[in-house]
């Protein structure tokens, strides 16, 4: 994760696509946070983080105003394709342009 964002819980339940850097759970009867700066994005699924903060909402453990760290996740392929589509589109004209004066 290069780019965290705080966001309140239930703001957090209605994106799609973010994961939560703040995992929640509960020992003991007691709310413990743990904070991770590395997940994989195609072995997690961001659902099911959003059903875990819904249970512990609705169960009374945490409230839906509280803040926890997100990050944006996909996989790298997309950003990859989306460059090798730019490149065939309009290729190195640009690069030349900037660099090759």
């Amino acid at each position: 994760a290069i780019i965290g964002r705080p966001v309140r819980i239930r703001d957090f339940l209605e994106m799609k696509h973010y994961y939560p850097l703040t995992i929640l759970e509960i020992r003991d009867n007691v709310v413990e946070k743990k904070y991770r700066f590395v997940f994989n994005v195609e072995e997690e699924d961001y659902s099911v983080y959003q059903d875990k903060y819904r249970e512990l909402i609705k169960s009374g453990y945490v409230n839906d105003d509280e803040i926890i760290w997100v990050t944006y996740g996909v996989p790298f392929l997309v950003p990859l394709l989306f460059g090798f589509m730019l490149f065939m589109s309009i290729g190195d004209y640009p690069l030349l342009e900037l660099f090759g004066k």
